[in-house]
């Protein structure tokens, strides 16, 4: 994780760069649903699409938020929070609360963040199951989908691989298992 200075520029960076294009962007979408001549059909693709900049730069601004927040994360209602955000029914059990630190919390949650938006975004998946499981000195989680499956080290695109990098930095090891029935991702740190 990024020490308090480097999350501090890159909450600026996302904020003057991609925040601001995104609400320039959302601004001439308005400008087209306005329009006198615009036909309701294409009216009703235009409101579509600027819901969806709505919601990536409500994600966008929740992103600064958390890169300028050196506050302690709780790592379970985080997690919660995400999972349910996309998938509501997710069954979520943990026998007792990891004891992360702050970075391991936040690189963990991206972590998940990521599986979660790729079983839904790509797997078209309506379940989530997580799973955590923790000692002293080493936590393991399982997240299962019941998606279409795909994932995997074979088709990595740039998701994929920042999972793969995520874990590298917490030192942990991660492996998917994808097949037409849903995808299972694993990831166990063993130094806490």
């Amino acid at each position: 994780m990024p020490n308090n200075a480097e999350r501090v520029r890159l909450a600026q960076e996302l904020h003057d760069g991609i925040a601001q294009d995104l609400v320039a962007f959302g601004y001439s979408i308005d400008l087209l649903l306005g329009a006198p001549g615009t036909p309701i059909t294409t009216r009703k693709d235009l409101r579509t699409l600027r819901f969806g900049i709505t919601d990536l730069i409500t994600k966008v601004r929740d992103e600064i938020f958390t890169l300028r927040n050196s506050k302690p994360i709780n790592f379970l209602e985080s997690l919660q929070r995400i999972a349910y955000e996309i998938f509501p029914n997710t069954t979520i059990t943990c026998p007792q609360s990891p004891s992360l630190t702050h970075a391991q919390s936040f690189e963990i949650l991206r972590i998940a963040t990521e599986v979660i938006r790729n079983a839904s975004r790509h797997a078209g998946a309506t379940h989530m199951e997580i799973a955590l499981t923790c000692t002293q000195t080493q936590l393991m989680m399982r997240m299962s989908d019941n998606g279409t499956g795909g994932a995997g080290p074979n088709r990595i695109g740039y998701g994929i691989a920042g999972l793969y990098e995520r874990a590298e930095s917490l030192g942990a090891c991660l492996s998917i298992a994808t097949d037409a029935t849903g995808t299972t991702v694993e990831l166990i740190i063993t130094t806490l």
